[in-house]
């Protein structure tokens, strides 16, 4: 809610500042509510750093104050709309056309309307201590803007780099199990199953990218991201562009069966369903058309075992928390540590990972955290803050809910706005305009606002809060961890409908 009120409070003080700067007919009265007003949200627009942690963890206590904040920010912005329009009829009519009494008639109605609501605002402004001590929270890293280090900005796009012998051998020994099953079955299903931000569509994405999986199935290698809400259609003609085949809008769901038949039928075919909640989407729809493959082999990420039995995996691969080592080597690795810094924070970087429980997701988001750290101490801070609130869901606690407190409010906002994306939605890095529209790119010095908006995005991923795509790296498109994305629209619940299911790269 802080970052809500800081992104409404911050765009409404530059609409004014405008407002204030330009030539336009209105009274001294109105002028005078408007400085006022002016004032008033310079207040509220400093008070966000505290603001959002505190309200998320007294939601109940703060739900009737922050509501009054939300719903008097949203009548500003309805009143700077008026104001605007109103100055755009001055520019475009005659001013001896415009009626006096007109004039004297819209002064009086918007200083009304600007009196009641700075009378709100004083009101608002009388309550916040009781819920929102200042000084509570420490202050959030404020983005970088000068551009972010390649050297980050590559790590964290090396999504299939990982760390431990478990996940090493593991890639080699089922790697060697696909491709030595020949043809002995028509169709095999092999699973992989874990608790989620484990590492299965890592384990994944190491098989899949494997040079012995890409010579063995050369013909045809798919890979399906899917969500609970994505259309059978959608899918379809997902698996027929990864096949090579071709289709347009406009096709019936048995058609679209026919095309991938005929892209697939004769081949050798390796198929990966990563994040399968419900069998049927193999059952039901990409079993039948898979008989008619030379040989296909199926890899499945999952978190229910129920899944994979209704599937018939053949052989099933359990995910486990990394080794104390193995997590303080991906930690050291994702805060961007040199060798020689790595004895310097090892002892302090322990006690993180075990704080990590042992999840690679984990230990990734907070190692972004840390990535702006440079000192013991700052690293000290980091372990003693507090790394939940009251009422979030046990999956999203610990590190993923920190790593989002830590941004600075105009980052959490485009953190949010990616979160209303649909489950495995490509996010272009052209998603920044987007940011820019809504306000929440604060532009600094003379450089252009849409370098900002980059940095912001690459930010995000240096933090491990998106993901970049390593086959689309140079084409900018990331995406975001399932548990990353429950995360934004449980904090942003109150705020936002979430999007549609759409199998298209954002803008």
């Amino acid at each position: 809610m802080g970052s809500v009120l800081f992104s409404l409070s911050s765009k409404c003080l530059d609409k004014l500042a405008v407002l204030l700067e330009e030539e336009i007919m209105m009274t001294l009265s109105v002028r005078k509510e408007i400085r006022k007003l002016h004032d008033y949200l310079k207040y509220f627009d400093s008070i966000h750093e505290d603001a959002d942690a505190r309200a998320m963890e007294h939601r109940e206590m703060t739900g009737i104050w922050w509501g009054d904040v939300k719903d008097v920010m949203y009548d500003v912005d309805d009143i700077i709309d008026l104001l605007r329009a109103h100055s755009q009829k001055q520019r475009c009519c005659d001013l001896r056309m415009l009626s006096r009494f007109a004039q004297l008639q819209f002064d009086h109605m918007i200083a009304r309307k600007i009196k009641g609501v700075n009378e709100r605002l004083v009101e608002i402004q009388k309550n916040r201590d009781m819920f929102l001590p200042p000084g509570l929270y420490p202050q959030a890293q404020a983005p970088q803007t000068n551009g972010v280090d390649s050297r980050h900005l590559a790590a964290s796009v090396d999504e299939i780099h990982v760390v431990g012998a478990e996940i090493k051998e593991a890639t080699d020994s089922m790697v060697e199990m696909i491709v030595g099953y020949g043809h002995q079955s028509r169709i095999s299903v092999y699973g992989i199953v874990g608790m989620g931000g484990i590492g299965k569509t890592t384990l994944a994405q190491k098989i899949y990218n494997d040079r012995r999986i890409r010579e063995r199935f050369h013909q045809v290698l798919i890979w399906l991201s899917i969500s609970q809400s994505i259309a059978e259609n959608d899918l379809l003609k997902e698996a027929i562009e990864k096949a090579g085949g071709q289709c347009n809008q406009h096709k019936s769901k048995d058609q679209l069966v026919q095309i991938l038949l005929h892209s697939i039928s004769g081949k050798s075919v390796f198929l990966v369903l990563d994040n399968v909640t419900n069998p049927d989407v193999w059952i039901d729809l990409l079993r039948s058309p898979m008989e008619r493959c030379l040989d296909a082999h199926v890899l499945v990420t999952t978190r229910s075992g129920h899944v994979l039995s209704q599937m018939n995996a053949v052989h099933v691969k359990e995910m486990h928390r990394l080794k104390d080592a193995d997590g303080l080597e991906l930690l050291m690795k994702r805060s961007f540590r040199t060798k020689d810094e790595v004895n310097v924070f090892s002892d302090i970087g322990a006690k993180i990972v075990k704080k990590c429980d042992g999840l690679p997701l984990a230990i990734k988001v907070i190692g972004g955290v840390l990535s702006s750290r440079s000192s013991k101490e700052e690293w000290e801070r980091i372990l003693e803050r507090r790394w939940s609130i009251d009422g979030l869901p046990e999956e999203l606690e610990g590190a993923l809910y920190l790593s989002y407190s830590d941004l600075h409010p105009q980052l959490k906002q485009c953190f949010l706005c990616c979160a209303l994306l649909p489950q495995n939605f490509d996010i272009h890095r052209d998603v920044t305009y987007w940011w820019i529209a809504e306000g929440f790119v604060k532009e600094e010095g003379s450089g252009p606002i849409h370098n900002i908006a980059e940095d912001y995005y690459h930010e995000l991923i240096k933090r491990n809060l998106l993901q970049a795509r390593p086959e689309y790296v140079d084409k900018g498109v990331s995406t975001m961890h399932d548990l990353l994305r429950q995360l934004g629209q449980f904090l942003k619940r109150n705020e936002a409908i979430f999007m549609n299911e759409k199998r298209e790269r954002c803008l």
